[in-house]
């Protein structure tokens, strides 16, 4: 089969070229219509066919000739053309205005030979570019920022790599950023929901590029909708839109370009769109939704026959039912999720793209927004973030600080700091509630804006109440609140008792709390905890007020903690709820618990003196066989549901292994599955007297600092030995595998 010449070095079957033809000539067609408002038809004029003909008044017409070839030879003989066309139109009084467009640019020989016969001779491209202004559209609007995706600490335009991820509609389908890309090009109608910093913006900004990449000509058009706020209709919104870029003069031809189906259109944060009021009523609510929607729902609606992507919060509506009513959408429109985390494999993905990161942490959540965050450190802060125990809590600090700054971004009726202390108060009222019955009101919302600012919301804060980060709405049925985010909670919890203790609020200690705080809210409150007097004195005065579970999260908090004695003075905990009490390797004084729920205990190498356990439900006691009694200051009345004996040190004792073995096993036990920064050299041998092997301890060690699994500080009396928590999951790989252990640190003392 004849191949023929399409382009310079590109060759196309002749069936094919004749598609490419006439695909070309009805896209040229397309323009000229958006352009001048008008029928553009083929039609046969003094015998000769014309590609396209506008006619704008009885006495002017546009004639337009598209030509694959625009060598000087063709260009020649379509100029002839367009002149006894133009001849036969002068002679009845017409005016004819020429264009001569080409699939490829045209060389100046061409130009001049069609400019001197004042015939416009323009590639496509030029030709969109000079009347619907694609080029420039796309130049400008890449360099805006695509709704959220940000730097969620600086707010300039998110310029990371995009790692691949799979978007789920209602039968758990997977969709591509192509997938989705091909569902537009065929005009189909997509939503896109997600939680805050799942990444619906970045997806937008990824299409964008790749669809005007496929087409110079009829360009997506990518709006932010917070930017039109209250704006009524289509021509409205695109012409605020266009003008932001400074492209106003095209706003004509693009609007009607955008109604015949030319532009894949989309649109970023319908639940930033509005003013919307607060109403106790759903049905309400869902009323206010819809109004404070209609700019949108006329820009879906005027742009029918185009391909369209919206995107905003999942919990904004009530129901999908809801949401494509509001929105204007056809029902076989696609309803597609973002996940709420990436898989392990995708994060890491990114982060091998984006940062210098050698290994995930094992506590980070998955959370695209978090995984930017995480990326954005410079090295030396990741360097302290893999290897301190902080690390985690500084982190997750810097994390809502950057939410908060991302929010007021989007609407700026609040500061930063405000957004959070409502945040705080909300995590901290939520602790009234029994976990299975947790809800935030309309009213309870109000609130606490009110005990922030002192004043009650109005319109523009109410918007950014309703779409509060960490919050998703309870049910359809429902106007109430929930916090979605577990991991979020329960750390906005430890910051918010921190700022309590901090600030000796007078509230607290009359507060009659329900729920503890999780392990890393305790964590976040340990590494934060005011040492000395006056956080006791404040516990103190929570115990004598009522409010025992913050007696109960301090105990456990200060447990987890750096210091080795703790004395609590005659503390009482009475029927309370403890998660995690981390009684190993401590020095505990004073103190009473009683009455108390405690899901984990660890016991393990700690010395008690005037300490009473009476009357507790332990869930999982560990460190103590079911064949040995508890210790004596465990009052028989305590109930233990499991006994979890670890591998402590006098167990270490028992194990068929070498003392050169037992001592490798205890090192990485004390220096990374107990609490703490770090170990000083004494407390390393402490319990492992009978089996320690001084002479391998010292070459264990020194392997350990050359490897840099270890790292050795000068302390007040003596080395502290610092573990790089980076290297938790390789040392507990050689707990447990022991003899089986492949490791060089083991092969090292094995052979010994």
């Amino acid at each position: 089969m004849k191949l023929q010449a399409v382009r310079p070095g590109k060759f196309m079957d002749g069936d094919i070229l004749v598609a490419h033809w006439k695909t070309l000539e009805e896209k040229a067609r397309r323009m000229a219509e958006a352009i001048w408002a008008s029928p553009c038809v083929p039609e046969q004029i003094a015998g000769v066919r014309v590609d396209g003909v506008i006619k704008l008044r009885e006495n002017h017409y546009v004639v337009i000739e598209v030509s694959k070839n625009y060598s000087l030879d063709k260009t020649r003989t379509d100029i002839a053309k367009i002149n006894s066309v133009r001849n036969a139109l002068f002679a009845k009084g017409i005016y004819v205005e020429a264009y001569f467009l080409t699939d490829g640019q045209p060389p100046a020989s061409s130009k001049a030979t069609a400019e001197a016969s004042s015939i416009k001779i323009l590639s496509l491209d030029e030709f969109g570019a000079k009347f619907l202004g694609s080029s420039e559209y796309q130049f400008l609007r890449k360099k805006k920022a695509f709704g959220s995706a940000v730097s969620p600490r600086s707010g300039d335009p998110d310029t990371g790599r995009y790692a691949e991820i799979r978007y789920l509609d209602g039968d758990e389908k997977k969709y591509s950023v192509t997938d989705i890309s091909n569902a537009l090009k065929n005009r189909s109608q997509v939503v896109l929901v997600g939680e805050f910093g799942s990444g619906k913006s970045r997806c937008i900004k990824e299409i964008f590029e790749m669809l005007a990449k496929e087409d110079s000509v009829f360009t997506p058009i990518a709006i932010n909708l917070r930017d039109n706020w209250g704006l009524k209709s289509k021509s409205i919104i695109f012409r605020n839109h266009l003008e932001d870029l400074g492209l106003g003069k095209f706003a004509d031809s693009l609007i009607r370009s955008s109604g015949d189906g030319n532009h894949p259109i989309l649109l970023d944060g319908f639940d930033e769109i509005g003013s919307q009021s607060w109403s106790g009523e759903a049905a309400r609510l869902s009323e206010i939704r819809k109004q404070s929607l209609v700019g949108v729902r006329d820009v879906v609606q005027s742009s029918s026959r185009a391909g369209i992507l919206i995107t905003g919060r999942e919990h904004y509506f009530g129901s999908d039912k809801e949401m494509i009513d509001s929105l204007g959408l056809r029902d076989d429109a696609i309803v597609l999720r973002c996940p709420a985390e990436f898989t392990e494999q995708e994060a890491k993905d990114y982060l091998q793209l984006n940062s210098s990161l050698s290994i995930l942490p094992d506590w980070m959540p998955r959370k695209p927004l978090i995984c930017q965050l995480l990326s954005q450190l410079d090295d030396e802060q990741l360097a302290k973030l893999e290897e301190k125990n902080s690390g985690e809590v500084q982190f997750f600090e810097s994390i809502v600080d950057a939410v908060c700054e991302r929010e007021i971004r989007i609407h700026s009726s609040l500061d930063a700091d405000t957004v959070k202390r409502i945040l705080l108060k909300l995590a901290q009222d939520s602790r009234y509630q029994h976990r299975n019955n947790e809800s935030i009101s309309v009213a309870q919302l109000n609130e606490a804006f009110f005990s922030v600012t002192g004043y009650s919301p109005v319109d523009d804060s109410s918007v950014l109440l309703q779409r509060l980060p960490y919050l998703g709405r309870l049910s359809s049925e429902s106007t109430d609140r929930v916090f979605i985010d577990d991991y979020a909670k329960n750390g906005l919890r430890g910051l918010a008792v921190v700022q309590s203790q901090l600030n000796r609020d007078p509230h607290v200690p009359k507060s009659n709390w329900k729920q503890p705080l999780d392990i890393f809210g305790l964590r976040v409150w340990s590494e934060n905890l005011e040492p000395g007097q006056q956080a006791l004195n404040y516990a103190k005065e929570c115990e004598s007020s009522g409010n025992s579970q913050f007696v109960a999260d301090y105990v456990a908090a200060r447990l987890l903690g750096e210091e080795e004695t703790c004395d609590f003075d005659g503390l009482m905990v009475n029927n309370s709820h403890i998660v995690d009490l981390r009684m190993a390797g401590k020095t505990i004084t004073k103190l009473i618990i009683q009455s108390t729920v405690i899901e984990k205990i660890t016991h393990e190498e700690c010395e008690v003196s005037d300490v009473w356990i009476n009357d507790c439900l332990i869930t999982d006691f560990y460190g103590v066989s079911e064949n040995r009694k508890l210790p004596d200051y465990f009052r028989d009345d305590c109930s233990v549901q499991v006994f979890n004996h670890t591998l402590n040190t006098s167990k270490i004792s028992e194990l068929d292994l070498n003392d050169a073995q037992k001592t490798l096993l205890v090192i990485i036990k004390k220096l990374f599955f107990q609490h703490g920064a770090g170990r000083k050299e004494e407390a390393l041998l402490r319990g492992a007297e009978s089996y320690w092997d001084r002479r391998i301890a010292q070459r264990i060690i020194t392997f350990m600092i050359s490897e840099k699994i270890v790292s050795r500080i000068k302390g007040d009396q003596g080395h502290v030995y610092v573990p790089q928590r980076r290297h938790t999951r390789r040392m507990g790989a050689i707990v447990e595998l022991r003899r089986s252990s492949k490791d060089p640190i083991w092969d090292m003392v094995s052979s010994a």
